[in-house]
C-alpha cells in the first residue's frame, strides 16, 4: 500500500485552486500541451487501517429462493415493434407476408397488399389490376415475381403488371390455403376447390379422380427429396406419378391422425396429434417418431396452432398458452409480453436476424440477438418506468448480478431459466435498500446500501455464499457511495462523500479531507506510469507522481470540470468523460471531442475493450464506440448507436453513473429503467442491404415511365394502369396522357427495371434536362434509419454532406453522359453503392448530324471564294495585260506615224529632185541621178507597204487578245 501514500502530498493547494467558474463547453476538437507542476509538500499521510487490529467484519448467510424466468436466460426480452394504420398500412386485417430476394417485405391482407421497403409502404388494390385484395397467400418464386391468391383466383405481379391465372371456369370464391414453389419452379396451390399445379402454359387440377377428396382444405409441404405433400385434418397425401397417394410414412400413433405442421431444414416432418382432448407434438426424422411434452420442455399440451421453420431452421410452434422456439434441442417458451399467445399465421426471416410475424390482424419485428433488455424478475420487466434504477455486475465467469430500486432489498443472480434471489431487508430491516454493486476479479460481489435514518450505511461483501459486512467498525464511514471499482492490484476501490478507501484483506488505506481530498471525487485510477489519476465533480482531473502533478481542467483545455469517469485506453492514453465531451491525453497533449464529432454534449462512462480493440462511451447521444486503431487518430472517427438510429432499445441518454460493462461481445448497458445487451458479433456480421432509385423525376414532374415504351399492347397499357394508380392513385386519363407525350415524349430510353420501373439507359432531350432522384435503401427492419450522400458525374465534384434526405436534384443540365453515384450508409456501419448512368441529348443544331452539315456548307463556301478569288485574280491580270498591250499599240502607232512623216519626207525629196532634173539639162545624168534615187524610194516603199500590213495585222491581234502574237508584230515593225 505505500503506494498509496503519494497523493496525500498534493491535492490540498492544487485541487481547491481549479475554479468552477471556468466551466465551458465545447463543439470541436482543441489539442493542448499539458505541463507537470512542482508538488507542495504540506499534507498529512493517509490513514492506514489494518484489519488484523479492528472488529472482523460480521457474516451472515441467507437462504436464497429461485425465480423461474419468463423468457430464456442469454436470450432476454426479446425486441418487437408493431405495423400498422399509423405507420402506412392500408389496412389492420393482415393475413400473410413475405420476403422478396431484394429484402422488401410484401403484407397481403383484407382490402390491400403492401410492399415495405423500411422507409415507406407502396400499396395496391383494385385499381392496380387486382381483381380482389381479399388476399390469403403470398408467395415469392424463383424469379422474384409475387404470387397472391385472392377470393377471386389467383394473380401473378412480374414488377410490370398483375396476370390473373385462370384456375377453373369459376375462379370466385377461392380461400387458398398454401402456396409453394416445387424444385422444377412449378407453382402448387390449394384451396377448397381442389390443389392445381401451375406451369408456364397450363393449369392441372387434382381432385377426387386424382387421389385427393374436395371439399377438404389441404396444406401443401415440400419435402428434401422435391416431392409436394399434402395435409388436412383428415388424411396426408404424397404427390407420385401424377396423382396423389396417402402418406402413411408417420407411424400411427392409436387411432390419432397426425397433422403435419412443419418440415424441418434437415427433413424432419412436425406434426401434432389427439391425446384425448388435448394436442402432442411430434416429430418424425425418416426412421423414428419422436413425441415431446413436460420432460423434453414442451410443457403446455392444450393447443396447438401451428408451426413455421425460419431461415436460420428454427422451428416456432403456436399454442393456446403461448409461442414456442426450437433450436438446438432446446425448447424455449415465451409467455409474457408481445410474445404470450402470440397465434401467429406465418413467420419470416430477415437477412439481419429478424422475424416477421403476423399475429391478431397486424404484423410484427421481433428481433432476439441485437439488442435486448434483460429480464427482471417478479414483473419488473413488464412494468418498468424511468423512476426505476437498475444496475448490473458480470462476474469474471460471465455470471450476472442484478439489484433494482424496485425491488430494493434483493440481489439476483442469473442461472439457466431462473433467477436466485438473496433479500436481505430481513438482516437490516425494513427500508434497506441497494444502491451500487461491483464484481471483482475474484468473483466477489460487493454492495453498498441506503435507507432511512435507522439503517446504517455497509460495505457488503458476498463471496457466493455468504456476506461479509464493512462500516465504522472497520474503519470506513459510509457516506454516499459514488462509485465501487478494482485497481490493477486487486485492491477495491470505495469512492465516497468523505474519502476514497483502497482496501485488499489486511489493510484500508483511507484519504480524506486532512489527506487533502476534495468532497466530490467520481473516479480513480492508475496509468501504466503508475500514476494516480482522481477524476473530481468540481475540478477536473488530476494525475501526479512522487515529485510533480499535472492538473487537467478547463483552463488548459478540458471541456468541463465535472469528470464523471476516466480510464486508461491503448498505448497508455487517459480518456476522460466529461459535462462538456470526451478529453484524451496522449503523453503531453490533451485533444477533446464532442458535438463536432457526433458525440453528446456529455460522456458519462468509458469502458476499454481489449477483446473487440474498441473504447465505449456512454453519452447524451447513446452509446458510442470507437477502435483501438482509430483512437490514435488526430480526429478519430465515432459511431453511434441509439433508438435514433435503429437501435429501439438503447436511449439518446446513457445516464452518469450508469457503467457500461462488455463481456465477450456482449456490451451491457443501464438505461435507467433496463439493462441492455447489445451483441456486438452479430453487428459486425450484418451484410449491407441494397440500396435503389425508387423514382426518377423530370422538370420536377412524375412521369408514367411506361408510357414511352414503344411497344404499346394490351399488356403495356397494363403496366401503365398499374404505373398511374401508384404514383397518382387513380388510373390514367387521356388528356393527362397525351399531355405527357406532347411534353415528354421525346425522352428515350432501352427498358424499364422491374419493380420501380426506372428506365434503363436513359436519353432526354434538351427541354427535359432536369432530373430528381428518389432513392432508399431497402431493409424493412431499418431503411428509415440510412443516412445517404451522393454526386452527378459530369456536374459537379465534390459529394452532397452525409444526411438522411433521400432524394436528389440537379438541373439545367447541357449535353453530355452523367452518372449519379449514391452512398447508403446503414446504422450498423455497413456501405452500399448505386450508379445510374444517362445522357442528355443536345438540341438539333448541336447534334453529330447537324455539325456534319456544318462542315459540308463551310467547305462549299470555302471552294466558292476560292473561285471568286481566282476569277478575280485573272481579271485583274488580264486588266493589267491589256493596258500593256494598249500602251505597247500607242507606242507602234506613234512609230507608224514617224514613218509616215519620213515616207512623206522622202516623196517631196522625190519631186524635188524629179523638178531639179527637168530643170536641169543634164540628160544622162538626170536619168542616173534618178535612176539612183529610185532605188531608195522603192526599198522605203517596200518597207512602208509591209510596215502598213504588219499594223493591220497588229490591230487585228490586239482585238483578238493575243498578247503573245501582239508582240511578236511590234517586234517585226520595230526591226524594219
Amino acid at each position: 500500500m505505500n503506494k498509496y501514500l503519494l497523493p496525500f502530498i498534493c491535492f490540498g493547494t492544487l485541487l481547491f485552486s481549479c475554479k468552477e467558474s471556468d466551466k465551458f463547453s465545447f463543439y470541436e476538437e482543441k489539442v493542448t500541451p499539458l505541463q507537470m507542476e512542482a508538488l507542495p509538500d504540506s499534507l498529512s499521510p493517509p490513514k492506514i487501517i489494518r484489519l488484523s487490529e479492528v472488529k472482523a467484519p460480521d457474516i451472515f448467510e441467507i437462504t436464497p429462493t429461485k425465480i423461474p424466468l419468463k423468457y430464456p436466460y442469454g436470450v432476454g426480452k426479446p425486441t418487437v415493434k408493431s405495423y400498422g394504420v399509423n405507420d402506412g398500412l392500408p389496412g389492420d386485417l393482415v393475413q400473410d407476408l413475405v420476403l422478396d430476394q431484394q429484402g422488401n417485405l410484401w403484407i397481403g391482407g383484407i382490402g390491400f397488399l403492401s410492399k415495405f421497403d423500411g422507409s415507406t409502404f407502396t400499396n395496391f388494390n383494385i385499381s392496380n389490376g387486382l381483381e380482389s385484395v381479399l388476399i390469403s397467400q403470398l408467395l415469392v418464386d424463383s424469379d422474384n415475381n409475387i404470387w397472391i391468391g385472392t377470393l377471386y383466383g389467383l394473380y401473378k405481379y412480374d414488377g410490370y403488371r398483375f396476370h390473373q391465372i385462370s384456375l377453373s371456369e369459376d375462379d370466385r370464391n377461392h380461400n387458398f390455403l398454401s402456396l409453394i414453389q416445387d424444385q422444377d419452379g412449378t407453382i402448387w396451390a390449394s384451396s377448397q376447390k381442389g390443389i392445381f399445379r401451375i406451369s408456364e402454359d397450363s393449369v392441372q387440377v387434382f381432385g377426387k379422380d386424382d387421389g385427393v377428396p374436395l371439399g377438404l382444405y389441404y396444406t401443401l409441404f415440400l419435402d428434401q427429396s422435391g416431392r409436394i405433400i399434402a395435409t388436412s385434418t383428415t388424411e396426408n397425401y404424397v404427390y407420385t406419378n401424377g396423382r396423389f397417394e396417402p402418406f402413411d410414412k408417420i407411424p400411427a400413433i392409436g387411432n390419432s391422425h397426425p397433422v403435419i405442421l412443419t418440415i424441418d431444414q434437415e427433413g424432419s416432418i412436425w406434426f401434432r396429434i389427439k391425446s384425448g382432448d388435448k394436442d402432442q407434438l411430434g416429430k418424425y426424422d425418416g426412421q423414428k417418431t419422436s413425441l415431446f411434452g413436460k420432460a423434453e420442455g414442451f410443457d403446455h399440451q392444450e393447443r396447438i396452432y401451428g408451426a413455421e421453420t425460419t431461415k436460420s431452421g428454427e422451428i416456432w410452434i403456436n399454442t393456446e398458452k403461448g409461442t414456442y422456439t426450437y433450436k438446438n434441442g432446446i425448447f424455449n417458451f415465451y409467455s409474457a409480453g408481445e410474445l404470450d399467445k402470440l397465434n401467429f399465421s406465418s413467420v419470416v426471416e430477415d437477412d439481419l436476424g429478424n422475424y416477421w410475424i403476423i399475429t391478431r390482424n397486424r404484423f410484427v419485428k421481433i428481433n432476439f440477438n441485437l439488442t435486448n433488455p434483460l429480464e427482471i424478475p417478479e414483473g419488473d420487466s413488464d412494468n418498468l418506468n424511468n423512476s426505476i434504477r437498475l444496475r448490473l455486475a458480470i462476474g469474471p465467469n460471465g455470471s450476472k448480478w442484478v439489484i433494482s430500486s424496485k425491488q430494493r432489498s434483493s440481489l439476483f443472480k442469473y442461472e439457466k431459466n431462473e433467477a436466485i434471489k438473496y433479500d436481505l431487508e430481513p438482516v437490516f430491516g425494513e427500508g434497506f435498500f441497494f444502491l451500487f454493486l461491483f464484481a471483482d476479479k475474484n468473483g466477489n460481489i460487493w454492495l453498498s446500501n441506503g435507507g432511512n435514518q435507522n439503517i446504517p450505511k455497509k460495505l457488503i461483501k458476498f463471496d457466493g455464499s455468504k456476506f461479509h459486512i464493512y462500516g465504522v467498525d472497520q474503519g470506513i464511514k459510509m457516506d454516499f457511495v459514488r462509485n465501487i471499482s478494482e485497481d490493477k492490484d486487486g485492491n477495491i476501490v470505495l469512492v465516497t462523500s468523505s474519502g476514497v478507501y483502497f482496501i485488499n484483506n489486511e489493510i484500508i488505506t483511507y484519504y480524506g479531507e486532512k489527506q487533502g481530498f476534495p468532497e466530490l471525487i467520481t473516479s480513480i485510477v492508475f496509468d501504466q506510469k503508475n500514476r494516480m489519476w482522481v477524476g473530481t465533480g468540481y475540478s477536473g482531473a488530476i494525475a501526479f507522481t512522487q515529485d510533480s502533478v499535472l492538473k487537467v481542467n478547463t483552463s488548459n483545455g478540458l471541456p468541463n470540470n465535472f469528470v464523471n469517469d476516466l480510464t486508461v485506453g491503448p498505448n497508455g492514453t487517459i480518456w476522460m468523460g466529461t459535462d462538456g465531451g470526451i478529453g484524451r491525453i496522449d503523453g503531453n497533449q490533451l485533444s477533446t471531442f464532442g458535438q463536432a464529432e457526433g458525440l453528446g454534449s456529455i460522456a458519462t462512462s468509458i469502458f476499454v475493450d481489449t477483446l473487440n480493440q474498441q473504447l465505449w462511451f456512454g453519452t447524451t447521444k447513446g452509446l458510442a464506440t470507437l477502435s483501438f486503431e482509430e483512437s490514435q487518430s488526430e480526429n478519430p472517427q465515432f459511431r453511434i448507436f441509439s433508438k435514433q438510429n435503429g437501435f429501439e432499445n438503447i436511449p439518446s441518454f446513457l445516464g452518469t453513473g450508469e457503467k457500461i460493462q462488455v463481456r465477450s461481445s456482449d456490451i451491457w448497458m443501464n438505461t435507467f429503467s433496463d439493462l441492455v445487451r447489445f451483441n456486438w458479433k452479430q453487428l459486425q456480421e450484418i451484410k449491407s442491404p441494397s440500396v435503389k432509385i425508387k423514382n426518377i423525376r423530370i422538370n420536377n414532374t412524375n412521369l408514367l415511365w411506361s408510357l414511352f415504351l414503344e411497344e404499346n399492347d394490351s399488356l403495356n397499357k397494363l403496366t401503365v394502369t398499374n404505373e398511374s394508380v401508384l404514383k397518382f392513385s387513380k388510373k390514367p386519363e387521356e388528356e393527362f396522357l397525351k399531355e405527357l407525350q406532347n411534353v415528354f415524349g421525346n425522352i428515350e430510353y432501352d427498358s424499364l427495371q422491374r419493380g420501380d420501373l426506372i428506365p434503363i439507359n436513359l436519353r432526354l432531350p434538351y427541354t427535359n434536362n432536369s432530373i430528381t432522384f428518389e432513392f432508399s435503401s431497402v431493409s424493412p427492419a431499418y431503411g428509415k434509419y440510412f443516412q445517404y450522400r451522393y454526386k452527378l458525374e459530369g456536374y459537379e465534384e465534390n459529394w452532397s454532406p452525409v444526411s438522411l434526405k433521400n432524394e436528389a436534384y440537379f438541373g439545367n443540365m447541357t449535353e453530355g453522359e452523367y452518372t449519379f453515384k449514391l452512398e447508403a450508409f446503414s446504422p450498423f456501419g455497413t456501405t452500399s453503392k448505386l450508379s445510374y448512368t444517362f445522357k442528355v441529348l443536345p438540341p438539333w443544331w448541336r447534334t453529330w448530324w447537324a455539325y456534319l452539315i456544318y462542315l459540308i456548307m463551310l467547305l462549299l463556301l470555302g471552294r466558292r471564294i476560292h473561285a471568286f478569288q481566282k476569277e478575280r485574280t485573272i481579271r485583274k491580270e488580264r486588266e493589267k495585260a491589256k493596258d500593256r498591250e494598249l500602251e505597247q499599240a500607242r507606242e507602234i502607232e506613234k512609230a507608224y506615224q514617224n514613218l509616215e512623216l519620213a515616207h512623206e519626207n522622202l516623196k517631196a525629196t522625190q519631186t524635188q529632185l524629179i523638178q531639179s532634173e527637168k530643170m536641169a539639162s543634164l540628160g544622162e545624168l538626170t536619168a542616173g541621178i534618178a535612176h539612183e534615187i529610185q532605188n531608195p524610194l522603192n526599198f522605203v516603199n517596200n518597207f512602208s507597204e509591209i510596215n502598213k500590213e504588219l499594223i493591220a495585222d497588229l490591230k487585228e491581234e490586239i482585238e483578238k487578245g493575243d498578247m503573245e502574237e501582239v508582240k511578236l508584230l511590234a517586234a517585226d515593225i520595230e526591226s524594219n
